[in-house]
């Protein structure tokens, strides 16, 4: 709900998430920021926060292209992603990821760079081939397929579509896995398996008491 609603109201704003500590709600903010054309900015150490913080506000004074488009001979870029593509700051690269239709054409990139307006082209022609491409682009497909339940897409439809790309390269998602078959048991044949609960650790920082709650007067457990 949050996504979309910032989805939904951003208009011209940006949103930059910040998320200090070790273990904040990175997923979220991460496509709050996506959503909102910015970027996120994660301090592990509240030790780090003038730094990090004055890096990112000096970072925000500088754009260096904004209202990026994309476009692939005159028409969208098929399948881009992301969609909305971000402003570009000092220092910082902008990937995005398509898959076109032929080998040939042109890919226009335009925007607005210090209030004028700027345009770049690419002739596909010229590319260069590189391995695991294709690998991006189908992760960053499926991110953008999941993103679809934000706006209400039938959960069987992103499913399967989902399947279609991850089966045809190889990739793990919530709805495929990879499988690693042991050829070479070493347990004795007859052995019997022992099965316990293995302790996980608490992220750095943080306090069982705080997170799952005090003792009370009683010696009942408090849910």
């Amino acid at each position: 709900a949050l996504v979309s609603r910032i989805r939904r109201d951003i208009g011209d704003s940006r949103l930059f998430t910040v998320g200090i500590g070790s273990a904040p709600t990175s997923h979220f903010m991460r496509k709050a920021a996506a959503q909102g054309r910015g970027t996120f900015t994660h301090l592990g150490n509240p030790i780090q926060v003038t730094e990090v913080m004055s890096r990112l506000f000096e970072k925000l004074e500088r754009p260096a292209l904004t209202q990026i488009e994309a476009r692939y001979d005159d028409e969208s870029l098929p399948g881009m992603t992301p969609a909305s593509l971000p402003d570009l700051y000092h220092g910082e690269p902008i990937v995005l990821t398509a898959r076109l239709p032929w080998h040939d054409g042109t890919i226009d990139l335009a925007g607005t760079r210090a209030d004028r307006a700027w345009r770049q082209s690419f002739d596909i022609a010229d590319a260069r081939q590189g391995a695991g491409i294709a690998k991006l682009w189908a992760r960053d497909r499926i991110a953008a397929l999941m993103d679809r339940r934000y706006e209400g897409a039938d959960a069987d439809d992103v499913r399967l579509a989902v399947l279609d790309v991850a089966l045809a390269h190889g990739l793990v998602s919530r709805y495929t896995s990879l499988v690693a078959v042991d050829r070479t048991p070493v347990r004795p044949a007859g052995e019997s398996l022992d099965r316990r609960a293995v302790p996980v650790d608490l992220p750095a920082g943080w306090t069982y008491a705080r997170v799952f709650g005090g003792q009370g007067a009683t010696p009942a457990t408090r849910h």
